[in-house]
C-alpha cells in the first residue's frame, strides 16, 4: 500500500484533483503511464471524475507504435474508460519539425507534437486537466540536464506537481514514486505494460542521462540520489513561487499595455528585476521571445544607461534620464526603451519585410532610410563615436573622410565571410564572430546594417571601425555616420 499512499498523499498535499470533474489521463502504454492510469482509475470513480484516456501515436517505432495503440485501446475497453487517439506527422522530416526558423530535435519535435495533441483534446472535451506519468527519476533527471544549461530556481525546481502550460492544466500525481516502485506494483497487480525500445537509445539527451549518467551516479553517491535531487527540486520549487511572488508585484504595478515602467524597478535585487523583465517579456512575446540570454542583455542595457537604479549627481534622488534605445527581439519583435519605459513592439520585422532592401550607396549630407533604420551621413571632425553594444540603436561613429575620398560607402547586410579590422586590435576578425561575442542571435543578425567600402566592413554599429578608415588626428576631417531605428522619436 506504499504506492497508493504516497499516491493520496501527492493528491492531497497539492489539491490536484480539486475542481477536476473530467480528467484527461496522458497514457503511452509504458509502466509509468499504465501505473498512472491504474492508481487513479479507481480514485477518481470514489470522487465522481469523469476519465478519458489520450493516447498520442507517434508513429516513430512502425507497427510497434500501432501496437501500443492496440493494447491501451484495449485495457480502456475493459475498464470502461473513453479513449481518443491523435497521431503525428511525420517527424523525420525537417520541414514538419521546422519552428520559428529552426529544426528542432526529433525529441523535442514528438514533445511539441503530443503537447499540441493535449490542448487539442482539452479544449475538445472540455477537460479540467491532464495528468501526466512523471515520477521521482523524472524530476531528478530533469533537474541535472537543466543544471548543466545553467537554469535558474525556476527550471531547477523542474516538474511541478501543478501547473498550468499554454492553457492547459498538467497534474502529476506520482511524482512521489519512483520508478521501480511503480513497476514492482504492477507485477504485484498482475498488470501488464509495453516497453518502448527507444528508451535505450542514447541518441536522445534524457535517455542518455538515465541509462548511463544516473546509474553511475547512483553507484558513487547511493540508491537515495534521485530522492534526494527530487527533495532540491521541491525546496527549489518554494523558493521559486516567493520570489515570482514579488516579482509579480513589482510586475503589476509597473506593467501597462505592452509596457514596463523601469522606476517601480530600482533598487530591487537582481533576482526580481530579472523575473520581472522576463515574465513581462514571456507575456508579451512567449518564450521564444523570453530567453536568458535577451533579459540578460535587456537588463546590461538598463544598468548601462541609467533606467535602473542609477541616481543623478546634480539632483538626489532622481534617475537620470538618458537617451532612448531599441533593441530586435527573436521573432522579429522590437524592444524600444524611451523616458524610463520599455516597450514591446510585436513583427515589427514582418511590417518591414516586403520593402526590404538588400544594400543602398550612401549619399553624403543626406538623410536616408534603410528598412526601417535611419541613416543620417554629414561631414565632421575628429573622432565622433559612440561605442556602445554591438547592434543597438542608436549608434555613430566617424571615418576618415581622406581613406573615402572617391570611394562609395555602402549599408548592407552581413554576409558569409565578413571580416572587419578594428582598430586598435591586430589582425581581423569574423563579423560573425563579433555577433557571437556579443550573443546576438543566428536569426537576428542579418537586421544589423554594416557600413561597407569596396566590399570591405568598415564599421558594425556599436563596434570600433575598421583601423584602415579611422580618422587619423582630432582635428582630422571625418565623415560621421549616425544609425537609429525609425520612429524613436515617438511612442
Amino acid at each position: 500500500m506504499v504506492v497508493e499512499k504516497r499516491v493520496g498523499d501527492v493528491l492531497s498535499r497539492y489539491g490536484i484533483l480539486q475542481g477536476v470533474s473530467h480528467l484527461g489521463l496522458a497514457v503511452s502504454g509504458g509502466s509509468d503511464s499504465m501505473a498512472l492510469l491504474y492508481l487513479l482509475h479507481p480514485l477518481c470513480r470514489q470522487r465522481g471524475v469523469e476519465i478519458t484516456v489520450l493516447h498520442f501515436n507517434h508513429r516513430l517505432r512502425g507497427a510497434a507504435s500501432d501496437g501500443d495503440e492496440v493494447f491501451v485501446r484495449e485495457c480502456c475497453k475493459k475498464l470502461g474508460i473513453a479513449f481518443t487517439v491523435g497521431y503525428a506527422a511525420d517527424l523525420h522530416s525537417p520541414e514538419v519539425r521546422r519552428e520559428g526558423g529552426r529544426v528542432l530535435s526529433l525529441e523535442m519535435a514528438a514533445r511539441e507534437a503530443r503537447h499540441s495533441f493535449f490542448r487539442q483534446q482539452a479544449q475538445t472535451l472540455g477537460l479540467d486537466g491532464v495528468a501526466l506519468g512523471h515520477h521521482c527519476n523524472d524530476v531528478s533527471e530533469t533537474l541535472l540536464l537543466r543544471l548543466v544549461r545553467g537554469s535558474g530556481a525556476a527550471g531547477l525546481g523542474g516538474m511541478r506537481p501543478r501547473a498550468v502550460i499554454n492553457g492547459v492544466c498538467y497534474l502529476r500525481p506520482l511524482l512521489d514514486c519512483d520508478s521501480s516502485e511503480l513497476r514492482l506494483w504492477l507485477k504485484g497487480h498482475n498488470y501488464t505494460w509495453r516497453e518502448d525500445a527507444t528508451n535505450n537509445d542514447v541518441e536522445f539527451q534524457r535517455n542518455m542521462v538515465r541509462q548511463k549518467l544516473m546509474p553511475t551516479l547512483r553507484s558513487l553517491l547511493g540508491e537515495s540520489l534521485d530522492r534526494a535531487l527530487a527533495r532540491s527540486a521541491e525546496l527549489l520549487r518554494e523558493d521559486d513561487a516567493v520570489l515570482e511572488a514579488l516579482a509579480d508585484e513589482v510586475v503589476a504595478g509597473a506593467s501597462g499595455v505592452a509596457t514596463l515602467q523601469l522606476a517601480p524597478l530600482e533598487g530591487k535585487p537582481l533576482a526580481i528585476r530579472r523575473r520581472a523583465v522576463y515574465g513581462w517579456l514571456l507575456r508579451e512575446g512567449g518564450g521564444a521571445v523570453a530567453g536568458f540570454e535577451v533579459v540578460q542583455r535587456i537588463l546590461e542595457r538598463c544598468n548601462l544607461q541609467g533606467e535602473i537604479g542609477r541616481v543623478s549627481e546634480e539632483k538626489p534622488g532622481q534617475t537620470l534620464q538618458e537617451p532612448e534605445w531599441q533593441m530586435s527581439l527573436p521573432g522579429g519583435h522590437l524592444l524600444r526603451c524611451r523616458n524610463g519605459k520599455l516597450r514591446f513592439i510585436r513583427d515589427h520585422k514582418e511590417r518591414q519585410h516586403s520593402e526590404r532592401l538588400s544594400e543602398l550607396v550612401l549619399p553624403r549630407d543626406r538623410t536616408i532610410l534603410f528598412n526601417g533604420v535611419k541613416v543620417v551621413v554629414k561631414d565632421g571632425t575628429g573622432f565622433s563615436c559612440k561605442q556602445g553594444e554591438v547592434g543597438v540603436f542608436p549608434a555613430q561613429c566617424a571615418l576618415s573622410a581622406a581613406a573615402l575620398q572617391g570611394r562609395e560607402l555602402v549599408v548592407r547586410y552581413w554576409q558569409p565571410g565578413d571580416r572587419i579590422s578594428p582598430t586598435g586590435m591586430g589582425g581581423s576578425r569574423k563579423v560573425q564572430d563579433v555577433f557571437t561575442d556579443v550573443k546576438i542571435p543566428r536569426e537576428e543578425r542579418d537586421k544589423v546594417p554594416l557600413l561597407v567600402c569596396d566590399n570591405e566592413v568598415v564599421w558594425v554599429p556599436g563596434y570600433r571601425v575598421a583601423a584602415k578608415y579611422a580618422v587619423p588626428a582630432a582635428d582630422g576631417a571625418a565623415v560621421v555616420v549616425e544609425m537609429s531605428l525609425c520612429g524613436m522619436d515617438s511612442d
